[in-house]
């Protein structure tokens, strides 16, 4: 009898391309440290199957067709499986958890009894608008015996006033197919198929983009303010919105409420031409609504936008094929399971890894307490200790290598000015700006000096050695240069760890508690073995 199911994995991320071939599956490798190696995490290929569109039959891609990334037709999207996994009275102990045609028909099933749906959605305009009209969903079930690729078509919610979205011909926001067990791959999947990345306008975009209603709106048209927008289309086939809808007439700081915000501007001035800088828009709208206005979901980066149209920023009423939704499946008798999808943009640097994932985020909410046990430091489990610590100086470097320091400390140095000004801390830092490196763009030869300096740091302590022997040295080195997340002080951008990144909050980024625990563990264990050895 089968007692429980689950999806293996629980939460899988799609990312849109306009390739009809998925990508191909690669594993990381360990960092390429030959003396003109690169340094960073290398890829190599994986198993990767692919799957029939009509009969769902699944087979093997040889290893001479790997191509990561793209191919003529564009970029390959991530189409991840998901697949079922139980426990049954049978089921040795050695064996895997994975259901089978066998193990399902040994307890007097069929696919026939088996169920997939799947509920997808894309909020972005409803969570500004609140107009149900504005909701983005789809939704689709498979019997567990119906294996043909099917289209995944999201439209307004049927019934809802003034929908957005029309339901003819709808939005394609990606596809979906149960595979069909064989002998020689015999488990239960089903896979996701991510969307080609379309956006959507409403059908008068072209009109709304070259448009002058006011003497305001020409005077913009005249300094060139949508300048951005001017060589913008969309195929016609994709302008389907209705443009009457709540969501293309949606408007952020109207008018009215720019005159309503004069006597907060007057006020305090120094706060306000500090938010004018480019960096700072999002606080900016925060000052103009007021501090129980709505400021939309900040940044205003979130949707595309134009100036002018009777407020600052009017929107053009754009969507995407994007979503995330929730996979269920059903087997008659026993119960359900259920996996995430969310569907992203492409990967563009798949094998840099950041310094803090939401796995992280997710192991630290469910083994944070691992890394403070006597345990984690013992003996028979250094090596892994070692492992993770030395992992995470690879993502380090890797994401220093990707990113142009010189360039965000130039923009941050400016936002911490800003932020000091705008927030009236009672203590404010006394220069704010020079909590960062200086600009030494007149001292050297080099395009991007603090660019090249960040990466010859990391890449020097991604040596385990070299890492080591500094933290034995230098005892105050992690306090001293690590981001603590429960220091006041880092709501300002500084030199320490991980620098020039921004949080999930818009604050400077900070490593898991998790993480830092385990870093100051590890360092403590090193010095306590030194000093073992030096007695």
């Amino acid at each position: 009898m089968i007692r429980r199911i689950w999806l293996q994995q629980p939460i899988a991320f799609a990312r849109v391309g306009g390739s009809q071939t998925p990508l191909s599956a690669f594993r990381w490798t360990q960092p390429d440290l030959r003396p003109r190696g690169t340094g960073r995490t290398t890829i190599a290929p994986a198993p990767t199957f692919e799957v029939d569109p009509t009969s769902g039959t699944l087979s093997l891609v040889p290893d001479s067709e790997f191509t990561l990334f793209k191919d003529e037709k564009g970029l390959r999207p991530v189409c991840p499986f998901f697949e079922l996994h139980g426990e049954w009275d049978a089921r040795a102990a050695d064996q895997s958890t994975a259901l089978t045609m066998t193990v399902v028909e040994a307890n007097g099933l069929s696919l026939s009894k088996l169920t997939w749906d799947i509920r997808h959605a894309n909020h972005k305009a409803y969570s500004l608008t609140g107009s149900e009209g504005d909701r983005l969903e789809a939704q689709a079930t498979l019997r567990g015996d119906d294996h043909a690729r099917r289209d995944l078509i999201g439209s307004s919610p049927q019934g809802a006033a003034n929908p957005l979205v029309p339901r003819d011909p709808g939005i394609k926001m990606g596809a979906i197919q149960a595979v069909r067990p064989t002998a020689e791959y015999p488990e239960i999947r089903f896979r996701f198929y991510a969307p080609p990345g379309h956006a959507y306008g409403p059908t008068n975009l072209p009109e709304r983009l070259t448009k002058s209603s006011d003497l305001l709106d020409r005077l913009i048209a005249l300094l060139r303010l949508n300048a951005d927008w001017a060589d913008f289309r969309l195929p016609a086939e994709r302008c389907i919105l209705n443009a009457n809808s709540a969501w293309p007439r949606y408007k952020l700081v109207t008018y009215g409420e720019l005159i309503k915000a004069v006597p907060r501007i007057v006020a305090h001035p120094r706060a306000f031409l500090s938010l004018c800088r480019h960096v700072q828009r999002s606080e900016l709208l925060r000052f103009l609504l007021g501090p129980t206005g709505d400021a939309g979901k900040l940044p205003p980066g979130l949707f595309a936008w134009r100036f002018g149209g009777g407020a600052l920023l009017s929107s053009l009423g754009l969507v995407d094929d994007l979503g995330d939704g929730v996979i269920t499946c059903s087997l008659d008798g026993v119960g359900q399971a259920r996996a995430r999808i969310a569907v992203g943009p492409p990967h563009f640097s798949p094998d840099r890894r950041p310094p803090v994932t939401i796995a992280d985020a997710l192991t630290d909410r469910t083994q944070r307490a691992d890394v403070r046990s006597p345990d984690w430091i013992s003996q028979e489990n250094w090596p892994a200790a070692e492992a993770e610590i030395d992992d995470l100086l690879d993502r380090a470097f890797e994401t220093a290598a990707l990113s142009n320091l010189d360039a965000w400390n130039e923009e941050l140095r400016s936002e911490n000015q800003s932020d000091a000004v705008y927030r009236r801390d009672a203590t404010p830092p006394l220069d704010p700006g020079g909590l960062l490196w200086p600009d030494r763009s007149q001292e050297t030869v080099l395009d991007l000096p603090l660019t090249e300096q960040g990466r010859w740091r990391h890449r020097r302590n991604a040596a385990d050695e070299f890492f080591e022997q500094l933290i034995r040295e230098t005892p105050e080195l992690l306090k001293d240069w690590i981001r603590d997340p429960d220091d006041a002080q880092s709501l300002y951008y500084d030199r320490r760890m991980p620098a020039l990144m921004r949080g999930p909050d818009r604050r400077p980024l900070h490593l898991t508690r998790r993480q830092l625990s385990a870093l100051r563990k590890w360092a403590e264990q090193l010095r306590a073995r030194q000093r073992g050895r030096q007695k």
